[in-house]
């Protein structure tokens, strides 16, 4: 922990220990006064969470901010400081979703956004539309802030899923692709995997990372198994051959590929277990 977020977290510790003297308060005016320390504390550590580069607590406070502002309201029975407590909620929020604009995370930026319009849903019944318009439209701008992120998240958890099932069909592919086409659908799928790591971890599903390591790490299996069967060697001269060579270029001899034929349509090498070539389709007749 940098030195900036040690202090910030004092500065909310500092900012919960005067919770209790708010409470005890009996006059307004000495309520004000504690709140409006605890305020001090509350944006100081917003400042330093900023200078630690941590977007998601520096967040937390500006809402932590907003909701003392609305402790206060509750006991204001003043309209003009109302409105001026109002005032200073809606730049803490402004400040609070910049700070989510800059998270590489929706699912934080969704519960961010639902806790500003919640503070200032809240704030309206306060104060009143008529006494400060400004709170309604900012309701509404984030209120559709929020739905599209929601869409986002949705959609990213969308994405995520389509890959792993990609990668799934593509692992299941590979046990019975030939040597020279394993690399490229390995390949793929590893791709796939990296796309549905990516979608989850903006979208901060930590349950279904743990399958997509998983099913990472198969993929690095099936690759080991790939690297091992493309070693071949002549059944001849006993020479290492390349990947999938009908002959040997030393000395010209046939090899026997277990589990390879070839199409009787296009010519092509495929697995001997498939119905159909994947290259154009024609049916294979059985052995």
């Amino acid at each position: 922990m940098s030195d900036s977020a040690r202090r910030a977290h004092d500065e909310l510790r500092l900012c919960d220990g005067l919770f209790s003297a708010f409470n005890k308060q009996e006059t307004i005016a000495e309520k004000r006064k504690v709140q409006s320390e605890r305020l001090t504390h509350a944006a100081n550590a917003a400042a330093l969470f900023h200078e630690a580069e941590d977007p998601a607590k520096e967040a937390v406070s500006y809402l932590l901010s907003s909701e003392l502002l609305l402790q206060l309201m509750e006991h204001e029975s003043n309209d003009d400081e109302r409105v001026n407590c109002s005032h200073q909620l809606l730049r803490c929020c402004e400040s609070a979703f910049e700070s989510l604009s800059h998270l590489g995370r929706f699912d934080v930026a969704v519960r961010g956004l639902t806790k500003i319009a919640e503070n200032l849903a809240y704030a309206t019944t306060l104060v009143g539309e008529a006494a400060n318009p400004k709170l309604g439209a900012a309701l509404d701008k984030y209120s559709k802030a929020l739905g599209a992120n929601m869409a986002l998240l949705l959609e990213m958890e969308s994405v995520g899923r389509d890959c792993l099932s990609n990668s799934a069909k593509l692992g299941v592919y590979s046990k019975y692709a030939v040597n020279s086409d394993k690399a490229g659908v390995l390949q793929l799928k590893k791709d796939f995997d990296s796309y549905a790591a990516m979608a989850f971890n903006l979208t901060g599903n930590r349950q279904i990372l743990k399958e997509v390591e998983r099913v990472s790490a198969e993929t690095r299996a099936l690759e080991e198994v790939r690297e091992v069967q493309t070693v071949q060697f002549c059944e001849g001269c006993g020479k290492q051959l390349p990947a999938d060579q009908l002959y040997c270029p030393h000395c010209g001899r046939k090899q026997e590929v277990v589990g390879v034929s070839f199409c009787e349509g296009c010519g092509k090498q495929i697995a001997a277990e498939l119905a159909y070539c994947p290259n154009c389709g024609r049916r294979q007749t059985a052995p």
